[in-house]
């Protein structure tokens, strides 16, 4: 159960702290508040206030009933961080072989993680419940159609333009939330695609897209998907990695 309340015989449900304390201030030596216990539901119905402040809230039920006020933050301490989203890729799942879009997440040109549409849906559900007076910025919005390219793009923006002004806040990009999502991970619960540029032996350049945990036997085989190599003739060939010039290290034998 949460509360709202009254203070003086004005409604301060959804006021700012600075709000409250002008009221208290504006009545002089005598104060009257008035507690007002409402659902859970409906406390989280409340939207937050525009100006950037935390609204107050009471929580407790009737046996420990105490007033307390949301954490604030400085929301005013900004700064500008050189995250885009320059691209994505179409991801397949070596497990259940269906595909995803990833998008590619970078800072000052370097690529730090790549991510689905749901984590950034994810992630922003998580930030408007730990910084409350914060107007965080809108996603996209859900389709539940396959996009077309124009469509794809356009997510893209907007996903690289709600990073740019999450991000902007010191206190928001230095939280575990955002710190967690720009972080890379190879488990198998949030795969991180790759493009492998391989050299054929008619020094024509392929690349594939495949996970950084993907092992030499699986990026053979996708190689030889790609440039449409039957199985016939794999035995043939032979997968190096080159260490130097001129000089390679055999990873996998098409035997």
């Amino acid at each position: 159960m949460s509360t709202s309340g009254m203070s003086n015989g004005v409604n301060v449900e959804g006021s700012t702290h600075k709000q409250v304390v002008d009221l208290i201030k504006s009545g002089g030596d005598c104060l009257t508040l008035t507690v007002i216990s409402v659902t859970q539901k409906e406390a989280e119905r409340l939207e937050p206030c525009d100006d950037g402040s935390a609204p107050v809230g009471v929580i407790g039920g009737a046996a420990n009933s105490r007033a307390t006020v949301y954490q604030r933050y400085d929301y005013t301490d900004k700064r500008s961080l050189p995250v885009s989203i320059p691209d994505y890729r179409l991801v397949m799942e070596r497990n259940t072989g269906r595909s995803y879009v990833a998008f590619n997440v970078h800072m000052a040109g370097r690529h730090l993680c790549s991510r689905r549409y749901r984590e950034f849906a994810a992630l922003h559900q998580q930030l408007r419940k730990e910084f409350l007076g914060f107007n965080f910025p809108k996603l996209p919005g859900k389709w539940p159609f396959n996009l077309s390219e124009q469509q794809l793009d356009a997510r893209r923006r907007g996903l690289e333009q709600y990073l740019e002004k999450v991000c902007a806040v010191r206190v928001i990009a230095e939280s575990d939330a955002v710190q967690e999502f720009l972080t890379d991970s190879d488990d198998s619960s949030n795969p991180s695609p790759v493009d492998l540029k391989v050299l054929l032996p008619d020094k024509e350049v392929v690349t594939v897209c495949v996970l950084k945990s993907t092992n030499a036997d699986d990026v053979y085989k996708a190689v030889c998907e790609k440039i449409g190599l039957s199985k016939s003739v794999r035995k043939y060939f032979y997968l190096f990695e080159i260490v130097e010039y001129n000089f390679g290290e055999c990873l996998y034998t098409g035997c």
